[in-house]
């Protein structure tokens, strides 16, 4: 939540510059490696992660998503953030999760969205009709306070640079893109 508003003061033809560029790159590497293993795809964990690490920018102790902490990191970090509440925007401290790699937190994550309670019923309508979109839009509505989060996201998932990027990671690892879940 704390960089939606960033990201979308961007103008519609921005141009990405050369450090967002790679960080992208190695982003959607990350993501195709998840998406292969947990069948969570790549332009979902991508939109995300350009949304809550402002392209790369930010992604303290790899947790580029801001994931509070469980049993999916290697420790913890404490943070100010920015929550939307009660149509309020609300400064807190909050501990998150810490990851030894970038590639560990694109697991992480993948495994919160195919396996946590609050993104089953998403996940398993993903599992039948295969529909990113609307993957998008029900994981966005549970994942962030932002009421324009979800909008933002399915933005960020048809990007030209994060497309090409994705592509660019499905063909490093030789992966077609996912066309069913692997758990649902």
């Amino acid at each position: 939540d704390r960089n939606v508003e960033r990201t979308r003061a961007a103008p519609a033809n921005y141009m990405l510059a050369q450090t967002q560029l790679t960080a992208l790159y190695d982003a959607a590497k990350s993501a195709v490696l998840a998406e292969r293993s947990t069948g969570c795809p790549s332009e979902l964990s991508v939109a995300q992660w350009a949304i809550e690490s402002a392209w790369g920018a930010r992604c303290p102790g790899n947790n580029c998503y801001g994931i509070k902490p469980d049993s999916g990191g290697s420790g913890v970090q404490y943070f100010v953030s920015r929550e939307f509440l009660n149509g309020t925007w609300v400064t807190m401290t909050e501990a998150f999760e810490k990851y030894d790699t970038l590639t560990d937190c694109f697991m992480d994550h993948a495994r919160l969205i195919t396996t946590v309670d609050a993104y089953r019923p998403a996940w398993q309508q993903y599992g039948l009709d295969h529909d990113l979109d609307a993957l998008i839009g029900n994981v966005a509505r549970r994942y962030a306070s932002d009421p324009h989060y979800g909008q933002l996201c399915l933005e960020l998932a048809h990007d030209p640079d994060v497309q090409t990027a994705i592509a660019a990671g499905r063909a490093a690892a030789n992966t077609p893109p996912i066309t069913s879940p692997t758990s649902v």
